[in-house]
């Protein structure tokens, strides 16, 4: 028996068999050169990214300008004090009234003075907000209620003094907030705040519109 031997191609043969065949040699210079540039691109990409952001880091950063916001400030010209407010009082009202002081011996009144109250914008009839009284004494007043010569009320507290000037005593009522109303903590905290400044040394300027500089 006689076994086939397998045919070997002539090199002509081999190379029509083969012509549209890319050999790895083929394709090893045209794969460097496509990896060549695009390593090349990236570089010079990130070298502009680079280049561009430190320019924007050395362009100086302008200063920001501050923000003032004006105070709300009550300023009474007559009996020399002022209470910082916040600007939810913005058109609050400021009224005057008075309080009077009676002799405990005789039960008379012998003694009268003035209360600034200040009153909430939200106030209302049907949900009244906390005032904010202050109390106006001369020296010699003071010192008939430092002495209990006199009486303000039913409460036996002497007002406390919140500030003082060289004519005037300012003072808040005692229990004036034993209502709890709304608002009382905060009317609280902003009547402690009140500064007396002496009149005679006060330059007058126009009274802002709604308040109260007498």
């Amino acid at each position: 028996m006689i076994t086939p031997q397998k045919q070997i191609p002539s090199p002509e043969m081999h190379d029509k068999m083969y012509a549209g065949e890319p050999t790895k040699k083929h394709l090893s210079p045209f794969v460097s050169i496509v990896s060549l540039v695009i390593l090349l691109g990236g570089a010079a990409y990130g070298s502009f990214w680079y280049w561009q952001n430190m320019q924007l880091m050395d362009e100086p950063v302008p200063a920001l300008t501050p923000r003032i916001i004006e105070e709300l400030t009550y300023k009474n010209n007559e009996y020399g004090f002022t209470i910082p407010l916040t600007n939810e009082w913005e058109g609050y009202l400021a009224m005057k009234t008075q309080w009077q002081g009676t002799n405990i011996a005789t039960g008379r009144v012998i003694e009268r003075g003035p209360i600034i109250t200040l009153r909430h914008p939200k106030w209302t009839t049907a949900a009244p907000r906390e005032d904010m009284p202050v109390m106006i004494f001369t020296p010699a007043q003071w010192n008939l209620v430092k002495t209990q010569k006199i009486s303000l009320g039913a409460a036996p507290i002497a007002p406390t003094i919140l500030g003082q000037n060289s004519k005037y005593i300012l003072a808040l009522p005692a229990r004036y907030n034993y209502d709890f109303k709304a608002g009382w903590e905060e009317v609280d905290q902003l009547v402690h705040k009140l500064k007396a400044f002496e009149l005679d040394k006060l330059m007058v300027s126009p009274c802002p519109s709604g308040q109260l500089c007498e």
